[in-house]
């Protein structure tokens, strides 16, 4: 047998190895054939791999695949099979979309399959001695005409493409489909099955690993198009047929074919990368990929390899909004212009009507605008915006497809002078004034053209993404989803958004211009990706827009302001101890105003939630729920509410009101505390702190350490709280964060307290904390405090940690509890910088910023590295954002004083050496 031949250019295919059927003493080889096919792929891929412009030749690489594959199967089924048979190729077979590792879709025709019942058998062992993987359908045409009932078989015998065999046959699987299925009936099918299979991907283009295949914006998008068109026109089995019957324009076909040859390629290469029928952009394989598509050089560094995928990601995410939005506005069109659906019309003024279809499948009434002359945005330009008004004056979800259509064309002609003109100006501001359905009619300006034109700036945020797992979305997809959010703050009827938001509703339902919130919104991210600092370029360019709509320089002034500094709120929350008065006086005087406080709190939630709303949680809601009322409050009553002793005696009294012990045992006790105990804490856990001290205290008294667990009061996210009350020692943070690792407890909060109990030093120690071990098991599932074993051995383990101290050399090895697996492919270097903390509670001491990349037993890392260099940690707050860790921690020498340049410089390169 000879080898496989080289494939030439794309051109022609190699000589077929000759087949030697199988006899009973010689079974079949097809180890030549499969030599062939796997030859075949690798010249192909070879041939695109040396291309400048691969996507020019994808297609005909398809083909040529196809060619082969109808090659192959022809001279078989000719040996095997007999002519009153027909074969057919369907699915992406059918439709000569074959790609490296496709699943081949045959369909074996015939009044006679059960008498050749033993051949097909044989045929088909054949295939799978070839190495290739069928999907066969062998039926009777009375089974198949059966079968047709389904949508999903129908749709396979619309895509049937003849092979060889009995010809008379060939043009059955076609009728077969066409006779159980009316155009109006596999019409609806195909919708409703499209619309599940866009919430399985949760309704949106832009997923972190999206199936290119079948996520909103793939090619099943391009397929759901062919399929209609080719029941409608049984000509049509391409988009440039589609085009030529008129059912797609030219500029959309340009638009969609070019979005189709990307995917293409990126499935030939996702195939050719893992080697199997795979069609999902995994983050492993997306690095692989981009050097594939020669976005980067093989040996490209971190950073160069990042930007790389970012600019992949990209055209990814703007070929499938541009897919998703055609795909959508066509199928409603094809229902519009060739189901001829029955609406109810009523006229709204000189240019539209308004149309109602009472849906008889759901009971629900379906409104849509629909303009009276297609040409009416060419010749009255103002339409191009006053349509989206109208929409929200009259609650107007939906635009005819019709109307769409010319909308799209209209949009090419939005340019520097029709962005100039004052009508312009203020439709465009009109439509942001008017809250009605807001996130929906940006929603269909930006799929369109329309709010990427009317911005340029936004045109420059369409498909940008980061390559992290914190930026779930694109950042024109985030921010029209922050509208969203804050859409659903002022949604009274709704429970679940009033229960989750709780405080921010209230706050966002009494803002009276929640149009100066929109547009911050709309420029809060808007500077992305240009360098420099997107807030301050953010700001600046807010400014001018407000400037340039005729807004008053007040509110110029205050948009701009929010945008400058949407991220100063979550930053002071994470990062800042917010106990402290000090922290809250400052950020009072930042704010300045309860008007503007109350804006930045409702732009700081819906901000956070539209990044990622797995990422939002009860803690960091609590964190900024106490900023925003700490920070009312002080502006409200003025600063001297914040005046450290009177403070200290608020918080002492409402304690005293909790605790179970007489006033004299609590007085004695705190007599020997510092400020730090008062300052740094709520009264809520002062009085738990003392309470368990005075209980215990003859546990201190014999040299044993007091530690108690509780649920944290103040959060729904099943946090726990810590306490450790011990005489004073070194490494207690180490030794304490180490066994917590080990125990799959992550730290969220923690406050290192220092006081005399009894004449002798003490630590008190208390840690917010997430059992990551419990997570995902749902209502029974049992944690650190409800799971008695466990419980035991958290203690048990501590007092060992705490009385082996430096000396046991606590060498805990790291557990991976709840760690997400895609850590693996990112990387975030590690940043460390220090500044003199100023915080009252904090005085005398550093605040060190630590930046680097999630991984398991980070902290236990971390506190090694300051039990070694003899550095007290005061306090920490931990935040973790998708990979990053962003983290703060108060520090000291160990006599408690504030570390020394050369201390410093030790502790940061320790850090960073730890942490490689």
């Amino acid at each position: 047998m000879n080898a496989p031949s080289a494939l030439p250019p794309l051109t022609s295919l190699p000589p077929l190895p000759k087949m030697v059927k199988g006899t009973d003493t010689k079974p079949f080889d097809g180890t030549p054939i499969k030599a062939w096919l796997n030859e075949l792929n690798h010249q192909i891929d070879k041939h695109l791999l040396t291309l400048n412009n691969p996507e020019k030749h994808i297609k005909s690489s398809l083909r040529l695949r196809t060619q082969a594959m109808d090659k192959l199967l022809s001279e078989l089924f000719c040996q095997y099979l007999p002519d009153e048979l027909a074969l057919f190729a369907i699915g992406g077979y059918g439709r000569c979309e074959l790609f490296p590792q496709s699943d081949i879709d045959i369909l074996i025709l015939g009044e006679t399959v059960q008498t050749h019942s033993l051949a097909i058998e044989r045929f088909v062992a054949m295939l799978w001695d070839i190495g290739i993987t069928p999907a066969i359908s062998v039926r009777t045409p009375n089974d198949m005409t059966f079968a047709a009932t389904d949508h999903t078989v129908a749709t396979a015998l619309l895509e049937a493409r003849h092979i060889t065999g009995n010809t008379a046959l060939q043009n059955l699987p076609l009728l077969a489909a066409k006779n159980a299925w009316s155009a109006q009936t596999f019409f609806v099918a195909k919708i409703e099955a499209s619309k599940t299979r866009y919430l399985s991907h949760n309704a949106t283009e832009y997923n972190l690993e999206p199936n290119i295949k079948t996520a909103p914006g793939g090619l099943r998008d391009l397929h759901i198009l062919v399929w209609l068109g080719r029941f409608y026109f049984e000509t049509a089995r391409t988009l440039s047929d589609l085009s030529e019957a008129g059912f797609i324009s030219q500029d959309e076909l340009d638009d969609l074919q070019n979005a189709q040859t990307f995917l293409w390629l990126i499935r030939h290469h996702l195939h050719m990368l893992s080697g199997r029928c795979d069609d999902r952009l995994l983050f492993e394989q997306q690095k692989n990929l981009a050097k594939r598509l020669n976005l980067a050089p093989q040996d490209a560094d971190g950073k160069t390899l990042t930007h790389a995928l970012e600019n992949m990601m990209r055209q990814y995410y703007q070929h499938a909004m541009q897919v998703a939005a055609l795909s959508e506005m066509l199928c409603a069109y094809y229902q519009e212009r060739y189901l001829s659906p029955k609406h109810e019309r009523l006229s709204i003024d000189h240019d539209f009507y308004q149309l109602s279809d009472h849906g008889k499948q759901r009971g629900e009434s379906v409104v849509q605008i629909l303009a009276k002359d297609d040409d009416i945005f060419i010749k009255k330009p103002e339409n191009i915006l006053k349509i989206f008004l109208i929409m929200g004056q009259r609650s107007i979800k939906k635009v005819a497809a019709s109307t769409l259509k010319a909308l799209r064309l209209a949009s090419t002609h939005i340019d520097d002078a029709y962005r100039q003109n004052p009508t312009h100006r203020a439709l465009f501001l009109a439509n942001l004034q008017e809250n009605n359905l807001l996130f929906h009619r940006l929603r269909i300006m930006k799929r369109y053209g329309i709010l990427g034109r009317y911005l340029p700036a936004f045109g420059k945020i369409m498909g940008l993404m980061q390559y992290d797992l914190f930026h779930r979305y694109t950042v024109d997809a985030h921010t029209l989803l922050l509208v969203r959010i804050l859409h659903r703050f002022g949604d009274t009827n709704n429970e679940e958004y009033q229960q989750k938001f709780d405080l921010v509703s209230q706050v966002y339902q009494k803002i009276n211009r929640k149009d100066l919130l929109v547009i911050a919104a709309i420029f809060h991210d808007i500077a992305k990706g240009r360098g420099g600092d997107h807030s301050e370029l953010g700001a600046v360019d807010v400014y001018e827009f407000a400037q340039a709509h005729g807004m008053n320089d007040e509110d110029a002034d205050f948009v701009a302001w929010l945008v400058r500094e949407h991220l100063t709120m979550s930053l002071t929350a994470q990062k800042q101890d917010i106990s402290d008065p000090d922290v809250i006086k400052n950020f009072a005087r930042f704010t300045g105003t309860v008007a503007h406080l109350n804006h930045l709190y409702v732009l700081t939630v819906a901000d956070m939630n539209a990044t990622n709303s797995q990422l939002w949680n009860s803690w960091r809601a609590s964190l900024l729920k106490q900023l925003y009322i700490s920070t009312h409050r002080v502006l409200s009553l003025g600063e001297e509410v914040t005046d450290k002793d009177a403070v200290i005696a608020n918080r002492q009294n409402k304690a005293r009101a909790l605790t179970t012990h007489p006033a004299t045992a609590i007085d004695a006790l705190w007599a020997d505390f510092g400020e730090e105990f008062f300052l740094k804490q709520k009264h809520p856990d002062i009085a738990w702190q003392t309470d368990e001290i005075l209980t215990h205290q003859d546990r201190l008294a014999n040299g044993k350490p007091i530690i108690v667990l509780r649920a944290h009061s103040d959060l729904a996210l099943n946090a726990v709280q810590l306490f450790i009350c011990t005489h004073d020692q070194d490494d207690l943070f180490a030794a304490t964060v180490g066994v917590l690792d080990q125990m799959g407890l992550s730290v969220l909060d923690a406050t290192i307290l220092t006081a005399v109990i009894d004449g002798t030093p003490a630590a008190l120690d208390c840690y917010v904390l997430i059992d990551r071990y419990a997570i995902g098991k749902g209502d029974d599932r049992d944690d650190i405090l409800t799971n008695d074993i466990r419980k035991e051995t958290l203690i048990d383990s501590l007092i060992k940690a705490l009385k082996d101290g430096k000396d046991g050399k606590n060498d805990f090895t790291p557990r991976h509890f709840g760690l997400d697996g895609r850590l693996k492919h990112f990387t975030v270097p590690t940043q460390v910088q220090f500044g003199e903390a100023t915080a009252h509670a904090h005085l005398g001491q550093h605040m060190m910023s630590l930046t680097t990349k999630d991984r398991p037993a980070l902290l236990a890392k971390l506190g090694r590295v300051f039990s070694l260099l003899d550095i007290k940690v005061h306090g920490a707050r931990i935040t973790t954002l998708g990979e990053r860790a962003e983290d703060v921690f108060y520090l000291s020498d160990a006599d408690g004083k504030t570390l020394n340049k050369e201390q410093l410089s030790a502790l940061k390169v320790a850090i960073i050496d730890a942490l490689i």
